[in-house]
């Protein structure tokens, strides 16, 4: 798309409000992002999840 034509729908777009369901939409996408957020940085998740289920016991090869 043309920046022209993108500045132009901007404008039109500040002229004429968005609708309820724009808005909750939005809203939905936001509030979704903002969730995720909050739990990545306050439980470490998904990042600390231990897939093998033994924090504590490191895996090592057997030794002969």
């Amino acid at each position: 798309m043309q920046y022209d034509k993108l500045l132009w729908r901007m404008a039109m777009w500040i002229r004429r409000p968005p609708s309820k369901k724009q808005l909750m939409m939005w809203g939905v996408i936001l509030g979704f992002s903002l969730l995720l957020a909050g739990l990545e940085k306050y439980n470490m998740w998904p990042e600390s999840w231990n897939l093998n289920r033994h924090p504590n016991k490191v895996q090592m090869a057997p030794m002969n």
